[in-house]
């Protein structure tokens, strides 16, 4: 029997639940609004998606109803994407047709390379610039360990939320968080 919560070793034995480090405990400046975000029960994955048939792929996804599409620069395909973004016919739920997202909610990961807030707000200023839009639904830290290790999680994450304040994100997330 596994109890919710618990984690059990190769032997079947109970293992103690993982350490956190002291630089794990961040402290947000943004406040919790009424304007919560909702994501998609099914989001259009990208990785691996060949550049020649991306557009139309993201395109007809959206335009059979799948509203959430998954991105990363490391993937190598965002304009491609944004392309497929752009050229979907979709109603958005956030008010009318169009908008910058054309009515999908857009994940956008800043890849494991970026280590400091100037490199974060580049590849967040650069993926958005790559798929044509102005704001992202959602912004993750792609593979945030190193971060954790080298105590720079708490600049990079404020880095982020003055992407929220600054209207270029609407929320922000981890990604592979092991």
């Amino acid at each position: 029997l596994v109890l919710p919560g618990s984690l059990v070793g190769k032997g079947g034995g109970e293992l103690p639940p993982p350490a956190v480090p002291e630089a794990f405990t961040l402290h947000s400046n943004i406040e919790a609004t009424k304007d919560a975000i909702s994501l998609p029960p099914v989001t259009l994955g990208t990785y691996r998606m060949d550049k020649s048939s991306a557009a139309r792929s993201v395109a007809a996804a959206l335009n059979l109803g799948l509203r959430a599409v998954d991105t990363a620069p490391t993937y190598g395909n965002e304009m491609e994407i944004g392309r497929g973004i752009a050229s979907a016919s979709v109603e958005s739920d956030r008010g009318g047709k169009g908008g910058d997202s054309n009515g999908a909610f857009v994940i956008v990961k800043i890849p494991k390379r970026a280590t400091d807030p100037v490199s974060v707000r580049s590849e967040a200023l650069n993926s958005l610039r790559n798929l044509g839009l102005r704001c992202a639904d959602l912004i993750l830290l792609h593979w945030p360990c190193d971060l954790i290790e080298s105590n720079t999680l708490g600049p990079v994450w404020n880095e982020l939320e003055r992407l929220v304040t600054e209207g270029r994100a609407r929320s922000l997330g981890a990604s592979n968080f092991n």
